[in-house]
């Protein structure tokens, strides 16, 4: 079994390897420098990334501060100044709006987008979103940028991060392609515990305060079921009474709430239908005294928990301990 699952691993990450190519601009080109790279990136999981696979010959900075919420920050004219000294910008549109036009403004030669240079998931990726209501508004446009939370979009981003530094470093290509390698082995092995502890679940239906695990539902056959498309929306009365009566027809136990917010209608939702409420990260701010991967095996425990899921047999493991960027 543990041969299988590996393999199956092996096989993801070279599927994800063959499709991805990098998303930079045309004009990128190789620099010379007498120290580390400069890269400036979006926010926490493209910053964790860029750092796992840029190594020493790479200074990364967040364009996001620690502790702000990414989707309300806007970058002050000092700010946008300062991007334009950067070697390379890593980010994903679609998401930070103030940020995107921030970069397309700056003077950059090497930026890489990496919500083009991956396959992301429509926001009506599921009929549960419809029922949602086509005029819902949402910040996203019509792609759901949540790709950070599936392993293996994540080894995707990662090959098309290495590439990009290879490009404009050559001299260091090696190293780059090594280190994404094995972030990519990481991954892949915990996309197999993904697949193996969410089989066989009591419930199928995932239901959460907004759209942020599409990826995740897509991939294992879950239902996914937001109250809203954004963390900013409020559900309407109709769509709390259509979650109702799921959770009443599934006999569903448990719900899902993101991590460090109060929202009111979750609660609502769970102390109307008796309901417990478990808590995921969406990773979009560093995690305390932890990391990615040590975070995205706490949602998978709190998902499989929450679902009731038996598994399909024994795990892998691996040491997810790392440094915590709080650039």
């Amino acid at each position: 079994m543990r041969r299988k699952i590996l393999a199956t691993a092996s096989a993801i990450a070279l599927l994800f390897s063959l499709s991805s190519c990098a998303a930079f601009s045309d004009d990128s080109s190789s620099v010379t420098t007498d120290g580390p790279y400069t890269v400036a990136t979006s926010f926490y999981p493209i910053t964790w990334l860029t750092e796992k696979i840029g190594g020493e010959y790479v200074t990364v900075t967040s364009l996001t501060p620690p502790n702000v919420e990414p989707h309300e920050y806007e970058l002050s004219p000092k700010e946008v100044a300062e991007l334009e000294k950067t070697q390379a910008v890593i980010y994903a549109s679609g998401f930070q709006p103030a940020l995107d036009k921030a970069i397309e403004e700056a003077d950059v030669k090497n930026v890489l987008d990496l919500s083009k240079d991956l396959r992301l998931l429509s926001m009506k990726y599921e009929d549960a979103v419809n029922s949602i209501g086509k005029d819902d508004h949402h910040s996203h446009g019509i792609n759901d940028p949540h790709f950070w939370l599936s392993p293996e979009y994540m080894m995707n981003a990662s090959s098309a991060v290495a590439s990009m530094l290879a490009t404009i470093d050559p001299a260091h290509a090696d190293s780059y392609r090594q280190n994404a390698e094995e972030l990519e082995s990481e991954l892949g092995v915990m996309s197999s515990r993904y697949a193996e502890e969410l089989e066989n679940c009591w419930t199928t239906t995932l239901i959460t305060d907004h759209a942020a695990f599409g990826y995740i539902a897509d991939r294992h056959d879950l239902k996914a079921m937001p109250l809203s498309l954004d963390a900013e929306s409020e559900p309407s009365p109709a769509r709390l009474e259509e979650l109702k009566k799921l959770i009443k027809d599934e006999d569903i136990k448990v719900i899902f709430a993101e991590e460090g917010t109060d929202d009111s209608a979750i609660a609502t939702l769970a102390q109307d239908t008796g309901v417990t409420i478990a808590y995921l990260s969406t990773l979009e701010r560093a995690p305390e005294n932890s990391n990615y991967l040590k975070k995205l095996e706490d949602n998978l425990n709190t998902i499989s928990d929450g679902l009731d899921c038996m598994g399909g047999g024994a795990l892998p493991s691996i040491d997810f301990d790392g440094d915590v960027s709080t650039q």
